[in-house]
C-alpha cells in the first residue's frame, strides 16, 4: 500500500467526498471485490462491513454530489485522491476499464493535469509490485 493516502479519519466534508469517490469507483466495475473494500476502510479508518453495505446498497457512491467539494481540494489533496483512486482500482490486479474511465473522468473534472495522473497510476502501480 503506498504511504500517500488521503485523510479519512477525520468526519469532514473532504473525507467524506474522498470516500464517496473510492466507493464509486470500487462499484465501478460491478465487481464488488473483498480487497478493494478492505482497502478503503483502511484509507477512510472505516469498518469493512460500513464500506461494503455502502457499496452493495449502491449508496454513497455518487461522485456528482460532492464534485464541488473534490474540486476544491489543495493540489496535494487532489494528488493524494488520485493516487489513492489508483490504489484502489489496481489493488485487485484487475484494472476495468470502468475503473480506469472513472480514474481519468474525475481527474478531468478536478482539474488534474492528464501527464500527472498516468505518473501517480504508474508511481501506485510500482508500489504495489512484490519486492525482491
Amino acid at each position: 500500500m503506498t504511504k500517500d493516502k488521503p485523510s479519512g479519519a477525520e468526519n469532514t466534508p473532504d473525507a467524506e467526498a474522498i470516500a464517496i469517490a473510492l466507493k464509486a469507483l470500487a462499484v465501478a466495475d460491478r465487481i464488488i471485490r473483498r480487497v478493494e473494500i478492505e482497502t478503503i476502510a483502511k484509507i477512510t479508518n472505516s469498518t469493512t462491513a460500513t464500506i461494503a453495505q455502502d457499496m452493495l446498497a449502491r449508496q454513497a457512491c455518487d461522485v456528482d454530489d460532492v464534485l464541488p467539494i473534490l474540486q476544491a481540494l489543495h493540489p496535494d489533496a487532489k494528488r493524494r485522491l488520485i493516487k489513492t483512486l489508483w490504489l484502489v482500482a489496481l489493488v485487485d490486479n484487475d484494472l476495468d476499464q470502468a475503473e480506469e474511465k472513472l480514474i481519468y473522468q474525475i481527474s478531468d473534472l478536478i482539474g488534474f493535469r492528464r501527464r500527472d495522473l498516468i505518473k501517480a497510476g504508474q508511481e501506485v502501480a510500482k508500489s504495489l509490485e512484490p519486492g525482491p
